[in-house]
């Protein structure tokens, strides 16, 4: 999109249609997985209507509008989206007997908010007479993303891998403990891809037009990353215990120490975005996807080894190695590519500023409120951000 901008309507619509050729695909798959699997009533019926949700993603348009730098209309039909969704559970959700409605509310939610960005797509098509459809173009772009696919295929092992290991060999409560801060860290996840989304046209188009820039973009895009990300970890990980219990109750509270242990693989994360921009913009889909390849073995492999003698703090303990070891393989590989990037001068403001953020709460810990800490945190940060970022450019 970002490189053929002109074109933008005709190969969403052919992308479209391939893509939603997969879903049924993909659904029909699900329904005789359903009927071959001994499989309670109630639950094959909600493995089916979260399954509809495939549909509104193949109609899904918002990477044409990031494409296009115009994410403005994708917040809004994803908000919109979001509060289609939320108020129809709190309209007719009720008690666990209503639990059929959770995923025809997210089908609705979603299907709208795809059709509000697929609609004005395809409006210029009927001015000029119609639609023509070629789905070859559409083939040829998933054929290229193949690579691409391998590798969100292969995140996904990392992040579920552990979960189900738990799962097998500890129990029910253990998963909750683990799960449910994970979800919190999901959250952040969703944040870093969109600040990193957002720089990835500019990016693309840097390659293209003026490559010396690529490296000023990209360094603009981790700065930016890690200004959110910093403080989120360092405040998380000293606030991990009354957060949990604030979100999800008191009993969760045992699953403090996974939580910091997660939330620091997640600046890891952060950090790593400016590396995927690089290689998608580049072409480079099937190094990443060795990259991926490799943390997702090493995962699985000491997540078999130490998740029973240690529990969900060991699988916590090795997400952070492993995303930490995904990290470290990107920059060699890139800067083995010549992308050499300051990574220290790009995060050390936010890093430092956050540091001290969290030294000021950690001396402030006699506060019972968590209100009153994250206000404290939130404030300081900024104070110190400031002051620190004006340190670095006075020098």
């Amino acid at each position: 999109m970002a490189n053929h901008p002109k074109k933008a309507a005709e190969t969403a619509v052919n992308l479209v249609v391939v893509r939603f050729i997969l879903a049924i695909i993909i659904f029909s798959a699900v329904g005789l997985t359903i009927w071959l699997f001994d499989i309670k009533k109630n639950t094959e019926l909600i493995i089916l209507l979260m399954s509809l949700s495939l549909f509104a993603l193949a109609i899904d348009t918002s990477w044409v509008y990031k494409g296009l730098e115009r994410n403005h209309r994708v917040g809004i039909a994803l908000v919109l989206g979001q509060i289609l969704y939320v108020g129809t559970l709190l309209l007719f959700v009720k008690d666990i007997n209503d639990i059929l409605i959770v995923p025809l509310a997210q089908f609705f939610g979603e299907m709208i908010a795809a059709l509000l960005l697929l609609i004005p797509l395809l409006i210029p098509f009927y001015r000029v007479g119609g639609i023509k459809l070629n789905l070859n173009g559409g083939w040829e772009i998933l054929k290229s993303s193949s690579f691409w696919t391998i590798s969100r295929l292969l995140r996904a092992i990392v992040y579920s891998f552990d979960v189900l290991l738990i799962g097998f060999w500890l129990g029910e409560r253990k998963v909750g403990l683990y799960t449910a801060p994970y979800r919190v860290c999901f959250l952040f996840v969703a944040l870093a891809v969109a600040i990193y989304t957002s720089y990835l046209p500019s990016i693309t188009r840097a390659f293209t037009q003026n490559i010396e820039q690529v490296g000023e973009i990209a360094g603009r895009s981790i700065n930016l990353g890690a200004t959110f990300a910093a403080p989120m970890v360092v405040g998380g990980v000293i606030l991990a215990a009354p957060l949990l219990e604030f979100m999800f109750g008191a009993e969760y509270v045992e699953g403090a120490t996974a939580f910091r242990l997660l939330l620091l693989s997640i600046g890891f994360v952060f950090i790593y975005g400016g590396n995927h921009n690089l290689f998608i913009a580049s072409g480079r889909t099937k190094t990443e996807m060795k990259i991926f390849l490799t943390a997702a073995v090493i995962n699985i492999v000491l997540n078999l080894i130490f998740i029973k003698s240690y529990g969900i703090n060991g699988a916590a303990a090795i997400t952070v190695l492993v995303e930490f070891l995904t990290l470290l393989m990107g920059f060699y590989v890139l800067y083995k590519s010549g992308f050499y990037l300051r990574v220290w001068q790009m995060i050390l403001p936010p890093v430092v500023a956050s540091l001290l953020m969290g030294l000021l709460l950690w001396a402030v810990n006699s506060f019972e409120s968590l209100f009153v800490s994250l206000a404290i945190g939130g404030v300081s940060y900024l104070v110190f951000l400031l002051i620190f970022s004006g340190m670095i450019r006075g020098t």
